[in-house]
């Protein structure tokens, strides 16, 4: 099997994106994340140093832009290193598992989000081992295995899927999946018993006789006795869903999903500067990817319908209302704002912009008009812009008559003086409201 695009650098700008935007926790706080929010985050046993886990992440997010893995390798040892000869032979092992982990996983997130977006033209996928001496059974009974992008198998097997993985997928077509199935190509195509089996049992005969029973990191936990909770966990799907999907997943475990909402709220990430939504905490870094998931929703029927569409994210619980959809260069952001009057809480509003461009004059009026809107986005093919009402004009937001008279005041400049200037109008706001209420511009 050809291994040389694993031992060639190849820059892969989704893959070091994905690494840079994990927040860098200690272990300590890494063990109290959910476990389907542990993908998302980076530690490395050992550093209790947020500034040095940062470093190491940032070294080994050059991997996939083209850096040579063994000078990655010796700057992650140098951060590990202590003063023996014994340190330094379990800082090189060390090193050389956090570099497989961490950059496999981040080829894999890569990898699975460009094959939900061609799964159509190539709707399988092929398991791949290294096929050496160093492949687990469970691993190695795993080669050539061929399942739909969309397999339930792929959510507890998408390498690397246990500590030290080191496997690989490859997308196919159906035409290749057919010729593995007829016998005329590598690989392995079941049978119904076999793929029943599989999915009920976790057993998979390993093509030589012998029934090799594939178990996960969490079943082999919980059958020592152990906490499945604290097990290796990795689910590229995991880092796509909602948080309100996520809190569906405990709603028979409330009590859970509160200790960690509570530890969200508090845990600080300054680290990450691109946080739109809110506070720089770990739960406002989950509501941004929220934030971004909707982005796509809106750009994709921009796209195919030549539209603008809207949808509302809740602040305090990521819970998401929408699409209402409009026309070529307008939407309806008010039908949206009036479903938000019964629901109470925090709401940020998204918007497309097909044809690009920023924010209007007229999108800070509609966050202005709802006391319970706190933030407005565009999202354009180049990337969102966002407005944040501050702490002070969000407070005075909450007064409909104070509410009413900076409307008024915005709208006589609007209609006195400002003209058709867009980038005026929003200078002049930014500079007005910014200075006297804390109108937070960001793009």
């Amino acid at each position: 099997m050809n291994t040389s695009l694993l031992l060639n650098p190849v820059p892969f700008t989704e893959a070091a994106d994905f690494l840079k935007s994990k927040p860098a926790v200690t272990r300590e706080v890494f063990d109290r994340l959910l476990p389907e929010i542990k993908a998302r985050a980076f530690t490395v046993a050992g550093l209790s140093s947020v500034d040095d886990l940062q470093t190491v992440r940032d070294a080994i997010a050059t991997l996939p832009q083209g850096a040579r893995w063994q000078d990655v390798k010796d700057d992650v040892i140098g951060m590990l290193v202590g003063s023996t000869e014994e340190d330094f032979i379990a800082a090189t092992k060390h090193a050389e598992l956090i570099l497989r982990m961490q950059g496999f996983q981040a080829y894999s997130a890569a990898q699975d989000q460009l094959a939900q977006a061609t799964k159509e033209d190539l709707p399988f996928l092929m398991y791949n081992s290294m096929e050496d001496d160093r492949v687990r059974p469970e691993h190695a009974a795993l080669d050539g295995l061929v399942l739909p992008v969309d397999d339930p198998f792929w959510a507890e097997h998408t390498p690397p899927w246990d500590w030290g993985c080191r496997c690989w997928r490859t997308q196919i077509s159906a035409a290749e999946q057919a010729k593995i199935a007829g016998g005329d190509a590598y690989g392995r195509v079941l049978g119904p018993a076999e793929d029943k089996r599989l999915h009920l049992t976790g057993e998979l005969d390993d093509g030589a006789g012998h029934v090799i029973t594939i178990t996960t990191p969490q079943q082999r936990a919980e059958q020592a006795g152990e906490d499945p909770a604290k097990a290796w966990h990795w689910n590229p799907g995991d880092l796509r869903i909602p948080l309100d999907t996520l809190k569906a997943r405990y709603a028979d475990d409330p009590e859970t999903w509160n200790v960690f909402v509570n530890f969200a709220k508090t845990m600080s990430v300054d680290e990450l500067h691109n946080i739109s939504t809110a506070d720089a905490t770990l739960w406002g870094w989950l509501l941004d990817g929220n934030l971004q998931t909707l982005a796509l929703s809106a750009l994709k029927i921009g796209e195919k319908e030549e539209r603008e569409a809207a949808f509302a994210l809740n602040l305090a619980t990521g819970k998401n209302l929408g699409p209402v959809k409009g026309g070529a260069d307008y939407v309806a952001v008010a039908d949206l704002l009036g479903q938000l009057y019964n629901e109470g809480d925090q709401w940020a509003i998204l918007h497309n912009h097909p044809s690009g461009g920023t924010l209007s004059f007229n999108d800070i009026l509609r966050l202005l008009e709802s006391a319970q809107t706190r933030m407005m986005v565009a999202a354009t093919p180049k990337g969102q812009y966002y407005f944040r009402a501050g702490d002070r004009l969000f407070a005075i937001m909450q007064s409909e008559s104070y509410r009413e008279k900076l409307i008024a005041a915005v709208t006589k400049k609007y209609n006195s003086w400002l003209g058709d200037d867009q980038s005026l109008k929003l200078r002049w706001l930014a500079e007005y409201i910014g200075g006297e209420y804390g109108f937070v511009p960001k793009a």
